[in-house]
């Protein structure tokens, strides 16, 4: 994609770039659901056809599935509120670039997984598991679980709620079913908008309007004043 919009690309040969492996980052039990799922299915958008994807549309679904079906609610609502910004077009995605975090704390805020807990009780039909050693159909037979993060610092609380998991199933089915008939649509809208949503004056406007090209001057100037002393 690169080489057709005339950017060129240069190819080190021996050289690697490390980061921490996805599996380290936690980003499916956290807020960083949100911002994996929007992207994904922007990116679809951007790069495919007016046909609806329908093999990423069954995997997100799926997803969202083996998050209710493990308890984990707050994920679930976080995937919805992925999908729910998606089908709202492209207008907002400079406009919230400093409000969605917060929005996204206090949309989970109250989900009972969502809370971190480094200390706990045992109770009947309780389980303490691995993040990454839990399957699914384990879940079933429990009244609630503490699933310890990647870090093995804290644990997150998944409580049984049969309306909760209902209603999650119900309103995933329904917002999949949406993106989907409305996908040629939304594809057309995201291509045309792409030119000023990555063009340097629509940043520059964007990091004007929120502080941030005050704030980066600013640490700019302190940053330069101690090199100077």
């Amino acid at each position: 994609r690169a080489g057709a919009r005339n950017h060129p690309t240069v190819t080190l040969p021996g050289a690697a770039i490390w980061h921490m492996p996805w599996y380290a980052k936690d980003t499916t039990t956290n807020w960083l659901i949100y911002f994996q799922a929007r992207n994904r299915l922007i990116t679809a958008l951007l790069h495919t056809t007016g046909e609806p994807d329908e093999a990423l549309l069954r995997e997100s679904l799926f997803l969202g599935l083996k998050y209710a079906m493990t308890q984990q609610l707050s994920a679930v609502e976080l995937l919805l509120y992925a999908i729910d910004d998606v089908c709202r077009g492209p207008e907002y995605l400079h406009d919230e670039l400093r409000t969605k975090l917060p929005q996204l704390s206090k949309l989970v805020a109250g989900f009972p997984d969502a809370q971190a807990k480094g200390k706990f009780g045992r109770r009947l039909s309780e389980l303490v598991v691995p993040v990454t050693g839990d399957p699914w159909w384990l879940a079933d037979d429990l009244d609630a679980e503490l699933v310890t993060t990647d870090d093995g610092v804290t644990r997150n609380w998944a409580a049984g709620e049969r309306a909760g998991f209902t209603s999650a199933v119900r309103r995933l089915r329904g917002s999949h079913d949406k993106l989907s008939a409305s996908w040629a649509d939304l594809a057309a809208r995201y291509r045309a908008a792409l030119p000023d949503l990555v063009s340097p004056r629509r940043w520059r406007d964007t990091c004007t309007a929120t502080g941030w090209h005050e704030e980066t001057v600013g640490e700019q100037a302190t940053s330069e004043a101690g090199d100077r002393e």
